[in-house]
């Protein structure tokens, strides 16, 4: 709770500061003061929750009439989870109808933004042979649409979003 009322007392302090205050960093003795470079923002603005519109898999493109995807990302984490689009309506006739219908798929971890290149780090994901590793993608937003290119294995994979909410 004391950790909690610093960083407001922090936080209020802060915003009471003019700007220009919050880039000078205190000199060492004998040290001539400098100033903090500005960040800057990624190329690349993902935070939100997505629904994937689109996938071409190596020149075949895909609406996604069949299947519903969603991606929630935080400002360093990613989920997501996918499902045949109309489960309730396949007829259970076999044991592997009833699979179909259950299934499904999804995975979670941490993402990083640097430029243009978007990178996953997978720690849990629907095929465990998968999890552990670092999957970059190519990644363009213009405004709510979010361009996502990636290979698997040889084949280029190009996924579009469409952002649906903040």
């Amino acid at each position: 709770m004391r950790s909690r009322n610093l960083l407001l007392v922090f936080a209020v302090a802060a915003s009471l500061l003019p700007r220009y205050a919050l880039t000078q960093v205190p000199r060492q003795s004998g040290e001539k003061a400098r100033t903090a470079a500005p960040k800057k923002d990624p190329a690349c603005r993902v935070q939100g929750v997505w629904q994937l519109e689109s996938a071409n898999w190596g020149g075949n493109q895909s609406p996604m009439t069949g299947t519903r995807e969603r991606k929630i990302l935080t400002k360093d984490h990613f989920m997501f989870i996918s499902a045949d689009a109309k489960r309730d309506t396949i007829t259970l006739r076999t044991g592997a109808d009833s699979l179909r219908a259950q299934q499904i798929i999804g995975g979670t971890g941490t993402y990083t933004v640097k430029g243009n290149t978007y990178t996953e780090h997978l720690e849990l994901f629907f095929m465990p042979n998968w999890e552990g590793r670092d999957v970059p993608a190519k990644c363009e937003t213009a405004g709510d649409t979010w361009t996502h290119t990636w290979k698997y294995d040889t084949t280029t994979v190009v996924e579009v979003w469409r952002r649906i909410s903040k």
